[in-house]
């Protein structure tokens, strides 16, 4: 039997059709899998890709893979082929066969970042118990902006009507020549010419790139609009003096969380610790702005109202708790709950203990580590209200949580902040020396990441490494292609 029925199952009523347990759709046979195995390939690519890898009944061939075409795949929901529907229970197998599959061993998974599906929590539930779920930022952050936005109908119309301008730019050959000309006219060299962005609807980013774009060139937009509608009558009309201040209130809200979607969703250094404290500067540069409108004030309220909702929970995280207080640039000054702060202490002193019960050592002192300063920014960013908290922070003797707290992670918690742009991985990496125990604890919660984009991009870099015309890769060649295609030039390039 074809391993296409894998994936089909007869029609009662109707022996010469078939339906497809993923979407449903009937398709005839007429005494074949042809139609079957075409709908696979068109609208179920992953699917189709482990259809070819699964050996029929009748063992015609040594492969079907050799003779069968790949497609491009598609990775939204997880990073394996999910044939079944994505329960929590389906996906904590598929999980599972990927641990046994790489021989990894599930004790050495500290936490599992996702979206917020239930299906995915529950499955993180069943995978490696209560509390070792951590919700991705970037995508919270998204969730924010996007549902304040689109609630708010004036200024979607107001998007919609930028949007129509840029259009007429982006259509119109003459109009974004004249803008370039207006532009080196004003003294602008050939690669500092702007153009006017266009917004896409997936994502509130490129809205405000574009708005932001558009408040640039406004001056001059203006002028090429009032030329052009003397002679055409399609020309938009440009948009109002008191829109353009909507415009503006509405950029200067959004920039700090644009900062920090961009800061969260880094790869090549430590996220984890990153939620608690960009969630507070968030809100602590949102609130110092003053909207001159009466709709960018009720944005602004809009998403400090959905910040407290959403974001500021996230210090009850035991996991996001226990990396800030680890990360020797944060500790504890983001933190506005004191309990969650005593929480996190308690954490990390259990986890101390126990692995020195394991050695069978003894809690050692933590020398002072001297850490190599990198020069701050200077420009304004959500981080100035952090150097402000920094200059003001000062030691305070830790107060136990709940029993004693270990002597190096009191001799920790004593310490000086060190800079925003200090090592945080080196910090602990030279620790090792001479206080193993408290570095390894450091190291583990250190390694997680608040934000699941890292291996959104592997995934979407799919599309990338299966182009069309190379169709006969098969399943196996493209994870190793993925692979490849994942690791930084560093590694191939002296």
């Amino acid at each position: 039997m074809s391993s296409v029925w894998k994936f089909f199952k007869k029609e009662d009523n109707n022996n010469d059709s078939a339906s497809c347990n993923l979407c449903g759709k009937s398709y005839k046979t007429c005494g074949n899998t042809t139609n079957l195995a075409t709908h696979l390939k068109n609208r179920h690519h992953f699917a189709y890709l482990q259809m070819m890898k699964m050996p029929s009944s009748l063992q015609t061939t040594k492969s079907s893979e050799e003779t069968g075409d790949a497609a491009a795949v598609d990775l939204n929901n997880s990073n394996v082929s999910t044939v079944n529907a994505h329960s929590g229970q389906y996906v904590k197998e598929c999980w599972e066969e990927i641990c046994e599959e790489f021989r990894i061993d599930k004790n050495k998974i500290v936490a599992i970042t996702t979206d917020g599906g239930a299906n995915i929590g529950a499955a993180v539930r069943l995978f490696l118990g209560n509390d070792r779920r951590i919700s991705c930022m970037a995508h919270c952050l998204n969730l924010i902006v996007d549902g304040v936005l689109k609630e708010n109908h004036a200024f979607s119309a107001l998007c919609d009507h930028v949007k129509s301008i840029v259009t007429y730019f982006k259509q119109s050959v003459n109009a974004m020549d004249q803008l370039r000309s207006e532009q080196e006219v004003s003294g602008m060299q050939e690669g500092e010419v702007l153009t006017l962005t266009q917004a896409i609807t997936t994502r509130w980013n490129s809205c405000f790139d574009m708005l932001k774009r558009f408040i640039t060139l406004s001056a001059l937009v203006a002028k090429i609009l009032a030329t052009k509608s003397q002679t055409s009558r399609n020309t938009p009309d440009m948009v109002a003096t008191s829109q353009l201040n909507i415009i503006r209130d509405i950029v200067a809200i959004l920039g700090p969380f644009k900062e920090a979607t961009e800061e969260i969703s880094g790869g090549n250094y430590v996220t984890s610790s990153l939620a608690i404290p960009v969630t507070n500067l968030i809100r602590q540069a949102v609130e110092t702005i003053s909207p001159s409108t009466s709709l960018g004030l009720i944005v602004k309220e809009a998403l400090l109202k959905k910040v407290q909702e959403r974001l500021v929970p996230l210090q009850e995280n035991s996991y996001l708790s226990a990396e800030t207080i680890l990360d020797p640039r944060f500790k504890k000054i983001h933190f506005n709950s004191p309990i969650a702060v005593s929480h996190a202490i308690t954490k990390i002193s259990n986890d101390i203990r126990s692995e020195h019960r394991r050695r069978g050592q003894l809690s050692p002192d933590l020398r002072t580590i001297q850490i190599d300063k990198a020069q701050e920014k200077t420009e304004s960013s959500i981080w100035s209200g952090h150097e402000k908290l920094l200059s003001q922070s000062t030691i305070v003797p830790e107060v136990p949580s709940s029993g004693s707290v270990p002597n190096e992670l009191k001799q920790y918690l004593d310490q000086p902040l060190l800079e925003r742009k200090a090592d945080s991985i080196k910090f602990w990496t030279n620790c090792q020396h001479f206080t193993p125990v408290l570095s390894e604890v450091a190291l583990k919660y250190l390694i997680c990441q608040a934000s699941s984009v890292s291996s959104e991009r592997v995934a979407s870099a799919v599309n990338i490494t299966v182009p069309d015309n190379r169709s006969r890769l098969t399943g196996e060649h493209v994870k190793q292609r993925v692979l490849l295609m994942s690791i930084s030039d560093e590694y191939w390039f002296d």
